[in-house]
């Protein structure tokens, strides 16, 4: 693996700061999300709710409930089960497409069983796989690789100090001198994602892609409703893959790709989600957008290997958020 950091829980198995369920008088942002918002790869201060919590704007309480592997449906259930007690203003969903629309529709994940919600004739979403069967499995760490361990100091670098990240990233602003680097094992090879992404950037979609939509759409409507009926107010933001954000592991990964004669398009699947999102009044935040422009002079936003955001592109995520969310402005 290409990282390496701390990690801290508070009593509630979560990271971030700790707060009692009973509101203190401040504002509250309660954020849903898998390891992009747990934070794997950097240290508790570098994650962008942390970051938000330090905004000079205002002083708001953030509870970060994102749990490393976890769907839509996982958060959704996380929700229900623990994450309504702390009575937020505004929840921040963060929707990771180009794993959640799988993530929804299996009952099993990393080799263990999970709940499922499958859609029934009325096509209302039915919980399965409840109680979730228990197994007894350990996990074991085999040798690191040759790329991992050449990668071991880039980890270290760009995931823990900012002197090395800024000299990192300066080395690397020229493709050519990256390309070098990487070609001689100095500095990892950018991955761009996953290949089952492909048939989400279908313009008009495919059948194959119906199912999860359905259930993710599904997934957010419930939520959304139950945070209103608390008195709150459901945001949802998309959390972008690597080949959506940099244009030249699109053309390396996908350029050129089609399906059903049609182009593939990296921005076609946040069209989606934000469309709908606006036809029922949920406020969406597109982060592919300010990732794509911040990744014009920082090629180190995402880690190399695990796909997940660096220090770097936590503080991207941080500075949109807060612009973006309203609790941030008295």
């Amino acid at each position: 693996m290409d990282v390496s950091h701390r990690v801290r829980q508070n009593r509630y198995g979560c990271r971030g700061g700790e707060y009692p369920f009973g509101r203190t008088g401040k504002p509250r942002l309660l954020v849903l999300g898998d390891s992009y918002a747990w934070g794997f790869g950097v240290e508790e201060q570098q994650l962008f709710t942390s970051l938000l919590e330090r905004n000079r704007n205002r002083d708001v309480e953030v509870v970060n409930l994102g749990v490393s592997g976890y769907g839509t449906d996982q958060e959704y259930l996380l929700w229900k089960n623990k994450g309504h007690q702390w009575k937020p203003d505004q929840v921040l969903l963060l929707v990771t497409l180009w794993t959640d629309l799988w993530d929804n529709t299996i009952s099993r994940q990393y080799g263990y069983e999970k709940p499922v919600f499958e859609p029934n004739a009325s096509g209302e979403l039915v919980l399965k796989n409840t109680p979730v069967p228990r197994e007894e499995r350990h996990w074991s760490h085999g040798d690191r690789s040759n790329t991992e361990r050449r990668s071991a100091w880039f980890s270290d670098g760009i995931g823990h100090s900012a002197v090395a990240a800024a000299l990192v990233n300066f080395c690397v602003k020229s493709s050519t001198i990256r390309k070098l680097l990487e070609e001689h094992g100095i500095i990892p090879i950018r991955q761009g994602g996953y290949g089952w992404e492909v048939q989400m950037y279908a313009p008009e979609g495919s059948d194959e892609m119906d199912k999860p939509w359905q259930v993710t759409f599904a997934l957010i409507a419930k939520l959304a409703a139950e945070v209103k009926g608390q008195g709150g107010r459901l945001v949802v933001a998309v959390a972008p893959s690597p080949v959506q954000v940099y244009p030249e592991l699109w053309r390396e990964r996908l350029g050129g790709r089609e399906l059903g004669n049609k182009a593939l398009d990296p921005s076609t699947p946040n069209k989606r989600l934000e469309a709908w999102c606006r036809q029922r009044g949920i406020q969406f935040i597109d982060l592919l957008t300010p990732l794509q422009k911040a990744g014009r002079t920082t090629p180190y936003l995402y880690f190399p290997l695990n796909l997940h955001w660096t220090a770097n592109g936590h503080q991207v995520v941080a500075e949109v958020l807060a612009q973006e969310l309203s609790l941030f402005h008295p």
